[in-house]
C-alpha cells in the first residue's frame, strides 16, 4: 500500500476546530479523510546496531493499542510540500516482539539478510501518544 500523510501540530484544544472549519473543506474538494476513534498509541522503533533502516532511509516500528500489536516498515519515500508519500507495509502480531521474517521477501533491499538483521535489532526508542 501506498500512502500520503498530512500532519498537523496544534495546540492541544484544537482538535474540535480542526474538525469544523477544516475537515468540511477536505471533503468539499472531494478528498477522501479517514476518521480514527481516540486510540492511545504506544511505538516502539528498532533498527540494526549498524544502522541498517536509517541507512537506507527506512523506518521500522512496533505498534501497540490496547493489547493489539502490528509491525509497520515504511520504505525510503518522497516528501513534497510536507507531504510525505512512501510505500508501508503492516503485519499483525500476536506480542510486541519484532519479527522481521514475517514481511515478504520483495520488500527488503536486495543485499539485507534478514534472518541475520532479526536478531541484532534494538529499540532505538519508543514514543506514545492519543491519535484524536
Amino acid at each position: 500500500m501506498s500512502e500520503i500523510e498530512l500532519k498537523f501540530v496544534t495546540q492541544h484544544d484544537a482538535h474540535q476546530a480542526f474538525k469544523e472549519r477544516v475537515l468540511p473543506l477536505f471533503e468539499r474538494h472531494h478528498v477522501k479523510v479517514l476518521s480514527h476513534e481516540e486510540l492511545r498509541l504506544e511505538n516502539d522503533y528498532y533498527d540494526t546496531e549498524q544502522q541498517h533502516f536509517q541507512q537506507a532511509k527506512m523506518g521500522f516500528r512496533v505498534r501497540g493499542n490496547n493489547g493489539t500489536y502490528e509491525q509497520t516498515l515504511k520504505t525510503n519515500g518522497k516528501v513534497s510540500g510536507g507531504l510525505h508519500q512512501r510505500a508501508e507495509y503492516n503485519i499483525p502480531l500476536a506480542n510486541p516482539s519484532p519479527d522481521l521474517t514475517l514481511f515478504e521477501s520483495d520488500v527488503w533491499p536486495n543485499d539485507w539478510q534478514i534472518q541475520s538483521m532479526n536478531s541484532q535489532l534494538v529499540k532505538q526508542f519508543s514514543t506514545h501518544f492519543t491519535r484524536h
